[in-house]
């Protein structure tokens, strides 16, 4: 054998060694069970997977946006977007719920308001705006949408997107 080769056969060896000290270190990590624990069946009948629970501690505040069809992107980053921002507050008392509007706004908007959300954030297209009022303006509900187009404004609904003339302006 040459110098090289011998280098080369002490570095094989050598992270050989390493890799097996990680991984002795990694199983004696490992929790065993000191025996059998007998199982005890729950008391209690599981929450029904399509009923909310009650929050009434929290502020309800309605997501609508559209979570599948050609805008699904769009409004998947939306609702990420705002999860995350709750995740950063850390608030306790406010609880979003997001509403698919891509198989209609109204209809997503009906289901929000039964649901006792109290304010709406969305829908994102203009069109929807309309319906998503019609029910929200019935039972006093305020909407933040993120349309860009400022004619859909009025009393109860307020546009946060940014409308085109505000461009031009800067």
């Amino acid at each position: 054998m040459h110098n090289g080769e011998q280098a080369l056969s002490g570095f094989r060896q050598s992270r050989r060694w390493a890799v097996i000290g990680a991984l002795s270190l990694l199983a004696g990590c490992a929790v065993i069970p000191k025996g059998s624990v007998p199982v005890t069946e729950p008391t209690e009948k599981a929450p029904d997977a399509d009923v909310l629970p009650t929050d009434a501690g929290r502020h309800r505040v309605a997501l609508l946006v559209p979570m599948t069809g050609a805008n699904a992107a769009v409004g998947q980053s939306i609702a990420n977007a705002a999860t995350m921002a709750l995740l950063d507050t850390n608030a306790a008392n406010l609880r979003i719920t997001t509403y698919d509007t891509a198989t209609g706004a109204g209809t997503a908007a009906a289901r929000a308001i039964s649901d006792g959300n109290k304010l709406i954030l969305g829908p994102l297209l203009a069109d929807d705006v309309t319906q998503v009022s019609n029910v929200a303006r019935t039972s006093r509900v305020p909407m933040i949408t993120y349309s860009n187009d400022s004619a859909v404004a009025s009393r109860d609904v307020f546009v946060m997107g940014q409308a085109p003339g505000q461009s031009i302006a800067r």
